[in-house]
């Protein structure tokens, strides 16, 4: 039997100008499936030093990559999933949804201020 590998996921948002300009810059990105969206805002650098997810997968844990207010991004995990949200699109629910879906051992939160105490009491674990 083998054992399941360590889940991790990494929960954070972006400042919104640079999301804004990021998108901008690659117009057809947006209808990208949600790794190509998260992998290219990963090469891309911003906040390289706190992007644990590739890291950690490298030392095997199974990873999940959650950039709440990346909108387009989480707009497709809905549409992946064969989920629907109305408009405007309550980033923190669809946070919590996608952390109640992977299940992670271990959550790494880059902005406490958004996602504090009563978000994690709002998680079904």
């Amino acid at each position: 039997m083998t054992a399941r590998r360590p889940r991790f996921l990494q929960l954070n948002t972006f400042y919104p100008a640079y999301l804004r300009d990021f998108y901008a810059a690659q117009p057809t990105l947006a209808d990208a499936p949600y790794q190509d969206q998260l992998d290219a805002l990963l090469d891309d650098g911003f906040s390289g030093p706190h992007m644990m997810t590739r890291g950690m997968q490298e030392r095997g844990w199974d990873c999940f990559h959650v950039i709440a207010n990346a909108l387009e991004m989480q707009k497709r995990w809905l549409k992946e999933n064969d989920l629907s949200f109305s408009e405007p699109l309550n980033t923190s629910l669809v946070a919590a949804m996608q952390i109640e879906m992977f299940k992670p051992d271990t959550i790494y939160i880059l902005d406490p201020c958004a996602f504090d105490s009563k978000f994690i009491r709002m998680i079904d674990r």
